[in-house]
């Protein structure tokens, strides 16, 4: 049915835009959003247990429901949906707090390993989704202020025109050094004469 597969496409990308369930239409009546919710219900539970922020229960309930999401060629808006549910986690996590150790951010997240955490935030760090780094030797995750991340950035930038300018100084200062060097000149002098003798035997042959 159009109206089916429709309601199966709009809750996925709503996932994936909002890391929750969309709301049923206003405009529909009560009953055909009855009909939507149960025909459609592994999607509609999909969109409940993104809004428990159960990322442990949506990858357990997309594994148990793996061939259906596969027979309606959703299966790929269905992972998506799910990374994402978690990367807006951890972004509500990062709002709270300034460090998190990671095996904090698996329990939270409800994942099966902290290597699983780890790698969920050095993706969003690594695509910067986050701005974030992990200690590695204590495990712990530092999250930073997008604005204090610029200023911290334009700081260095600035830091580094200033050492450039400093060094262009320098070496136009040396050039000039250069050119009122005597002996530079007398060689400068020398080339010239065996240029003008060369060119003055040139016209005579």
């Amino acid at each position: 049915d159009v109206c089916v597969d429709a309601y199966k496409k709009l809750v996925l990308p709503y996932l994936i835009l909002h890391g929750k369930s969309p709301p049923k239409p206003s405009f529909v009546n009560h009953s055909v959003n009855l009909s939507l919710t149960q025909i459609c219900g592994i999607y509609c539970t999909l969109g409940s247990l993104a809004d428990a922020n159960d990322e442990s229960g949506m990858l357990k309930f997309a594994e148990e429901n793996h061939g259906l999401f596969s027979a309606d060629k959703n299966l790929g808006l269905v992972k998506k949906a799910i990374k994402v549910t978690m990367s807006k986690h951890i972004q509500k996590l990062a709002e709270t707090y300034v460090t998190l150790s990671i095996d904090k951010i698996a329990e939270k997240l409800s994942l099966g390993s902290v290597e699983e955490a780890e790698k969920i935030l050095l993706d969003m760090i690594n695509s910067r989704v986050l701005s974030a780094s992990i200690d590695q030797r204590t495990g712990i995750a530092t999250f930073y202020e997008r604005d204090a991340e610029s200023t911290i950035t334009k700081t260095t930038l600035n830091s580094q025109l200033d050492r450039c300018i400093q060094n262009y100084k320098r070496v136009l200062a040396m050039k000039d050094d250069l050119l009122q060097d005597p002996r530079l000149i007398e060689v400068e002098l020398v080339a010239k004469q065996s240029r003008n003798r060369q060119e003055k035997m040139r016209l005579e042959t």
